[in-house]
């Protein structure tokens, strides 16, 4: 009995159906599907970047519309919001290819605002402390010229 065993095991080892502890191999599936789903949110100014992900390897990605900037390169989509851009949806279509199965995603994107920088905030505090030093030294030489 052990020797047949063995010739089972490696006749389907030999057939490419996987070895034994290993993961049989699954032929791709025969329709593209994403897997990934895109942000819908930017900000002016900064880059934005979606990643695209797909149910098999080796798909071909387009991006067929963008708003102007926009870019692909390989499976990622970069874009950098101007001031013109903001608070209107632009629109993204992309597609992914494998064999004979096209699969199509679209969305839109509505940029904000830039962020305020932290420096600008910090700013209004430090001449607030600053004012506030000087008023007290201002109230106390005069109160101790009073006295």
């Amino acid at each position: 009995m052990r020797h047949v065993a063995a010739v089972v095991v490696f006749m389907v080892s030999n057939f490419g159906y996987g070895q034994p502890g290993a993961a049989a191999k699954q032929p791709p599936p025969s329709t593209v599907v994403f897997l990934s789903a895109p942000s819908t949110q930017a900000t002016e100014g900064s880059v934005y970047i979606y990643s695209m992900r797909v149910n098999v390897e080796g798909a071909a990605f387009a991006l067929t519309s963008g708003p102007s900037g926009s870019s692909l390169s390989g499976h990622t989509i970069n874009w950098t919001p101007t001031p013109q851009q903001l608070h209107t949806a632009n629109q993204f279509t992309v597609t992914a290819t494998y064999a004979a199965s096209t699969a199509m995603q679209s969305w839109s994107v509505t940029p904000s605002g830039r962020s305020v920088p932290s420096v600008l905030l910090v700013g209004p505090v430090v001449i607030m402390a600053l004012l506030g030093i000087f008023l007290w030294l201002k109230y106390a030489r005069s109160s101790a010229r009073r006295q």
